[in-house]
């Protein structure tokens, strides 16, 4: 069978890429990009950051204002100066996705590398492109080291790739779809969210009127308890001690954890706010729980 005509074969020595649209072309990317190295020194640029899952993003925008720092470094004095439009990539991290085009002007560390293209294209046609799963296998491939933590995309690793380059208008047009889905996506990912905490604030409030007043007449009558007054007429208040065997645990002798053990352990760390947190319970087995008390815990 013949192959499509719109479709043309591209073949480099690694065997990376094998048919493109005949429509676009294959150009090493010394040819696209050149290399930035301008740096700041008055620190009043915003500063940047670079992740995997979302590009470039304002460091301020990342953090927790109450608690993290915007950064670790003592000065921002020698930060690389980034321009809307630029391509930064973290040289240690190209192969998983962490790079991406800025949306802003600012600053980003030393240690990454920043590129600006040389002619008049789409800059964010090559983010897309360079964080698909196509390119950071091509970019691992080609990038220093041995491990995946130690491997390092150098400009001249960069350079010496090729790039899928298909029209100006044909940029254009890929960026913009692409931008109207992810929009797209974003609103159905936050609607099912919402529609998913509603069904877990129902699930919850079905199961607290199912367990403390039961599935009866509605007869009720007083406990006796000041944190829940009234129960079904045919329910009894019972310590829990007659219900389960528990061990409360004592500082610095928690007892073997085993995960089928018949004993309950109730850490301090289980007592909060004078409530009782049933989650990541310990439990423990009967040689355990006996040993335990002979080491002063109390049951």
């Amino acid at each position: 069978m013949n192959k499509p005509q719109s479709i043309s074969f591209y073949k480099d020595d690694n065997g990376w890429l094998t048919e493109v649209p005949r429509r676009m072309k294959i150009v090493r990317n010394k040819y696209l990009f050149k290399e930035i190295n301008e740096r700041s020194y008055d620190n009043s640029k915003e500063l940047l950051t670079v992740s995997q899952f979302t590009g470039i993003s304002k460091r301020a925008d990342t953090i927790n204002k109450e608690t993290d720092l915007l950064t670790n470094a003592e000065s921002l004095d020698g930060y690389k100066i980034v321009k809307k439009g630029d391509l930064v990539i973290n040289i240690m991290l190209a192969w998983n996705g962490s790079l991406g085009v800025s949306p802003f002007d600012g600053i980003v560390s030393p240690a990454y590398c920043v590129y600006r293209l040389k002619e008049n294209m789409n800059p964010f046609y090559f983010h897309y492109l360079y964080r698909t799963d196509l390119f950071k296998s091509y970019f691992q491939v080609h990038s220093s080291g041995i491990v995946d933590s130690r491997l390092r995309l150098y400009t001249d690793d960069f350079f010496s790739l090729k790039s899928i380059v298909p029209k100006r208008s044909e940029q254009d047009a890929i960026v913009d779809y692409l931008d109207h889905k992810l929009i797209e996506i974003d609103e159905y990912i936050y609607a099912k969210k919402k529609l998913l905490n509603l069904l877990e604030e129902q699930n919850l409030t079905i199961i607290s009127k199912i367990v403390t007043t039961g599935m009866g007449t509605g007869h009720f009558v007083a406990t006796g308890l000041t944190w829940f007054k009234k129960m079904p007429v045919n329910w009894q208040v019972v310590p829990a001690k007659f219900l389960c065997k528990t061990i409360v645990d004592c500082k610095n002798r928690t007892p073997v954890h085993f995960e089928n053990g018949e004993y309950v352990v109730v850490r301090t760390s289980n007592v909060k706010k004078r409530r009782l947190v049933l989650q990541d319970l310990m439990k423990t087995d009967e040689s355990n729980f006996i040993e335990w008390t002979k080491r002063g815990g109390t049951s």
